[in-house]
Parts: C-alpha cells; structure tokens; sequence
C-alpha cells in the first residue's frame, strides 16, 4: 500500500517530469521490488542525464511498462539477476530490463501478441501482461522488443522519443 501510495504521488508531481527523475525513480523501484525477492539488480545508466522535460503520461507509462516488466521477472521468471539499463541517444530514450531467468518461446500467442491459447504454452499463462507492455509503449510513440527463450531469459526494450512532445494518453 505505501509503495503504490508513493508510485500515485510521484506519478502525480508535477515537479517529477524530467528524465532527472524518470531515471532515478525506476531505478529506486526496481531495488525495492527485487530485493525483497532475493533478485539481484545491475542497473547501467548514464553519467550525466540531459536536463530534458518529460511530459506525464509518458514518464507514467514508462514506469509502469518497467513495473510490469519487474512484476513479470518476479512472477514467472525464476531468475537471480536483472539487468536495467537506459541511455539516451539523439533525444530518445532506450530502456531494458533482461533477466537471466527460464524464458519463454517467443512464437507463443502471449509473446506474439494474443492471449488465446497462451495457457497451453509451457511456462506462459494468459493475462494482459505483455499486451499491458505493448499498449503502453503505442500509446507514448514508443517502439517495445521482447526477446526471450527458454533457458535463455527475457529482455524487453522500449525506445521512446523524449525530445519531442507525447501524445497526452491515460494510462
């Protein structure tokens, strides 16, 4: 209850929409999610962050593409380590967060998209998980790459344009 009361106010803040604070947030959840988990987390991001507005929606929908990413590696994928990285290039954002955990089959109807049939996939049960992930990063002009495999873990990648105005969206 107290970390979503914290997620609601800074998600709320206006004094919160910079990539400053983007950054510094995700990385402050993802350490307190994980921990309590046993899951180790490795975070690469960038020295010095450009002094760039970030509008709300899309910082919101960032963290929350990150939160279910986290949610998932805790949920399913039997992991020890996660790997969150961002960097900014040319006024875009890359965020990744991979996992060293069990994986799944990329050409399964959850990974690819649709949730028919994902209950009889090995290791993926339906839910609105990876269509929350894809959802979210359409709705900020992102682009999301989900990389998995069994034995091999998952990465998901989101791009999104940070230089430019986002589409006002509720998320």
């Amino acid at each position: 209850l107290t970390r979503s009361l914290d997620a609601t106010v800074w998600a709320v803040n206006p004094t919160n929409d910079t990539l400053d604070s983007l950054m510094t947030y995700v990385c402050s959840h993802a350490e307190d999610f994980l921990k309590p988990a046993g899951i180790r987390c490795r975070m690469e991001i960038p020295d010095q962050v450009p002094d760039c507005p970030v509008a709300a929606a899309l910082r919101h929908n960032v963290f929350l593409i990150v939160k279910e990413a986290l949610h998932n590696v805790v949920k399913h994928a039997q992991a020890r380590e996660v790997s969150l990285k961002m960097s900014i290039e040319a006024g875009e954002l890359m965020l990744a967060v991979e996992d060293d955990g069990r994986g799944f089959p990329t050409d399964s109807p959850a990974a690819a998209g649709g949730e028919s049939g994902a209950a009889s996939t090995p290791g993926i049960r339906g839910g609105n998980g990876l269509n929350n992930l894809r959802r979210r990063a359409d709705s900020i002009g992102g682009t999301l790459r989900i990389r998995s495999g069994p034995g091999r873990g998952t990465r998901i990648e989101l791009r999104v344009n940070v230089a430019a105005p986002s589409r006002e969206v509720r998320g």
